[in-house]
């Protein structure tokens, strides 16, 4: 069970939370939204790759992982799609994918111009002759995101989020290492919104959601 795992390692996390808050107030990150901020999603995420963060390691298991944050990144988005993960090695830390869209994606009125679907640990989307939008701006404003939680708390808020909801993601796109049973494997976040396929989702350490009023960290 993931929860069972997660419940190991959390301790853990959260002392590597308190590291990477502390980064965050030397790059000016810290607070970036508090409760009850109108969530816009018109505008384009914020990264930062500028980032002096240590790699930290933990274990589920016997499964030992190494996460390496890549870059600073903050996302107001709305949920266009949702998918949770039991199975993988993956989904020992990352038990769920969010499907994001912002700019004119975000807007309600043109979610019957666009379908999403989710599985495998990727997104499709599928648009109609009369959407307003290109693929390449589709491309260039929506993302697949695979959440790792930093807190009890904010996998806790996880569980809470819905389709169609607004939401702030805020952490770090991170890389991956494991090391179990004799194998290596990696999962390495695209640092990049104007890419697709194969290595285009995002890998995010997410340290704060707020939603609905409400802020998780």
């Amino acid at each position: 069970m993931y929860w069972k795992r997660h419940l190991k390692i959390s301790s853990f996390l959260l002392i590597c939370l308190f590291v990477l808050l502390f980064i965050d107030v030397q790059l000016g990150y810290s607070n970036v939204f508090a409760e009850n901020e109108e969530i816009d999603a018109s505008q384009e995420p914020v990264q930062d790759n500028n980032i002096a963060a240590e790699p930290f390691t933990f274990k589920v298991d016997e499964a030992s992982f190494k996460v390496t944050p890549l870059a600073r990144y903050y996302v107001a988005a709305r949920i266009v799609g949702i998918r949770e993960y039991f199975s993988g090695w993956n989904s020992l830390i990352s038990p769920m994918d969010l499907a994001l869209a912002w700019g004119g994606l975000a807007e309600p009125d043109y979610n019957r111009y666009i379908k999403y679907e989710q599985h495998d640990r990727w997104y499709f989307y599928r648009f109609n002759q009369n959407s307003p939008f290109d693929k390449q701006y589709i491309t260039r404003h929506s993302a697949n995101t695979h959440i790792i939680p930093a807190t009890e708390n904010i996998l806790n808020g996880l569980y809470k989020l819905e389709v169609d909801q607004l939401v702030i993601l805020n952490g770090y796109l991170v890389r991956v290492d494991l090391k179990y049973n004799g194998e290596s494997y990696w999962w390495q976040s695209s640092l990049s919104r104007e890419d697709s396929g194969d290595g285009s989702c995002e890998v995010m350490y997410v340290t704060q959601i707020a939603t609905n009023g409400t802020v998780y960290e």
